[in-house]
């Protein structure tokens, strides 16, 4: 795991180098020895997330400006009233952006980080060569009636052919191609660590018509209780929806015997640091959260998550690939897990 930096709120990972160190040696289906690495392009994230025609005209000010042009800039008055209370997502919001804002500092200090200002020229192309390495990536969506396992048992990573398509499988790794449903197959095995990234119901996802979603009560059925040894970690990616992350933490967790959960947030950043999108903005936060939880084999309720702090910080530049999430394994707070 490509850990850049170690700090009490967090950590600020490297994904490529971590994704180059697992395929660095591969073996194709000849056994010919291969080296895959993830293109670089699909990191170049330079500036915030924003319409292209926002970003054009970012440009064109900075643009105006280093040719002397200067422009009149309409202020808004704000009415003076009395101080209104922070919500509880208000407060979590700052709570985030504070840690962020030092380990984005304690990065720039270690020189890991390129410089927070951005060009006019990198406004006009607007993170162009991310975008367009990820219109090239296919989205599957492979319906198939019979469940089908992939092993590989090696200590390289290898590629598989399945269809039409090749895969790439990590060293020691086994893929199940199946329905949710068919989890029952892995009865019988048991896990420290079990990490699930559902494919959550969304505006974005609904529109684009991209793959098919789940609703929360589809997990309730999954037979954790039969998958995981006693405290067992659960870790569960999430959108910022209040009623999915009240559902799992008041309703599916429990079910799942898992008690007291706590929340970290993956922090979106950009090569010099900015966050991608604004923290304060309603429509779409520049972080998505884990909520983890170990599985409790009696009925007792755990008063902690043994091991594992609350609000946990992981910085990372995002791939331009849509939901493709960083890695979990190499925190000091998974080592007996992993």
């Amino acid at each position: 795991m490509s850990v850049l930096l170690e700090k009490e709120s967090g950590w600020f990972i490297d994904a490529k180098d971590y994704l180059d160190r697992i395929y660095n040696v591969c073996f194709d289906e000849n056994s010919t020895k291969c080296e895959l690495k993830f293109r670089s392009d699909f990191f170049q994230i330079k500036v915030p997330f924003v319409m292209k025609s926002h970003a054009l005209k970012i440009s064109k000010i900075l643009q105006d400006e280093q040719s002397g042009k200067t422009c009149e800039k309409k202020t808004k008055k704000h009415s003076k009233g009395k101080d209104v209370p922070l919500s509880k997502r208000t407060l979590e919001d700052k709570s985030i952006f504070e840690n962020v804002t030092s380990l984005v500092q304690n990065a720039r200090d270690l020189g890991i980080l390129k410089p927070p200002e951005i060009s006019a020229q990198e406004w006009f192309e607007n993170n162009s060569e991310a975008r367009a390495a990820a219109k090239g990536v296919s989205y599957l969506a492979i319906d198939n009636a019979t469940p089908s396992e992939f092993h590989n048992s090696s200590n390289h990573s290898a590629v598989m052919t399945f269809g039409s398509e090749m895969y790439v499988l990590p060293p020691q790794a086994t893929f199940h191609l199946c329905d949710i449903s068919n989890i029952v197959n892995l009865k019988g095995q048991k896990y420290d660590l079990i990490v699930l990234d559902p494919p959550w119901k969304n505006k974005s996802v609904r529109r684009q018509n991209r793959y098919e979603t789940l609703c929360c009560e589809s997990l309730m059925d999954l037979p954790i209780d039969d998958l995981s040894h006693p405290e067992c970690l659960i870790v569960m990616w999430m959108t910022n929806n209040s009623k999915q992350l009240n559902y799992i933490k008041e309703v599916l967790f429990p079910k799942w015997k898992v008690f007291n959960p706590v929340s970290w947030h993956w922090v979106k950043i950009t090569q010099g640091g900015n966050l991608v999108h604004p923290i304060d903005w309603h429509h779409k936060k520049p972080y998505e959260n884990l909520m983890l939880g170990r599985v409790s084999k009696s009925e007792r309720k755990t008063s902690s998550v043994k091991g594992i702090d609350q609000n946990k910080i992981i910085l990372s530049i995002p791939s331009s690939i849509h939901s493709h999430k960083p890695p979990l394994i190499g925190y000091s707070a998974f080592k007996n897990e992993v």
